[in-house]
C-alpha cells in the first residue's frame, strides 16, 4: 500500500505495530512518527508511540533494577511504569512517574 500511497497513515501505523511486535523499536518509532507527521490527530499512532515509549521505559527500569536491586527509588519508578502499562488511564500513576523522573533529574524521559 505504501508504494501506491506513501502518505497512507494507517499503513505507517500498522507497519510500526509490526516492527514493535518483532522488537524493531527504532523502526517502529520511525513509522509511528511518519503517521503522526501525515496526520497529527491520528489517535492510533499517537497511542502506539506512547505505548512504545512506555514499553521501552519498563525494559530500561527492569535492567536498572537488576543492576541495583536495593535502590528504593529505582524500584518505585519501575513499579510506577508497570502500573502505567497495566492501567494507562490511571492518572495517579502518571503523576507519580513524572515526579519520580523529576526527582531523579531525568527531565527528558
Amino acid at each position: 500500500m505504501l508504494e501506491l500511497d506513501p502518505d497512507h497513515v494507517q499503513s505507517h501505523n500498522n507497519l510500526g505495530v509490526i516492527y514493535q511486535a518483532t522488537g524493531l523499536f527504532d523502526l517502529a518509532q520511525e513509522e509511528f512518527r511518519k503517521a503522526i507527521k501525515i496526520d497529527p490527530t491520528y489517535e492510533p499512532a499517537l497511542i502506539n508511540l506512547a505505548r512504545l515509549y512506555l514499553d521501552l521505559a519498563a525494559r530500561q527500569y527492569e535492567d536498572l533494577v537488576k543492576l541495583k536491586p536495593d535502590d528504593p527509588e529505582l524500584a518505585r519508578a519501575y513499579r510506577q511504569v508497570l502500573a502505567l502499562k497495566l492501567r494507562p488511564n490511571y492518572p495517579e500513576a502518571g503523576y507519580r512517574f513524572g515526579m519520580t523522573q523529576y526527582f531523579l533529574e531525568r527531565y527528558a524521559e
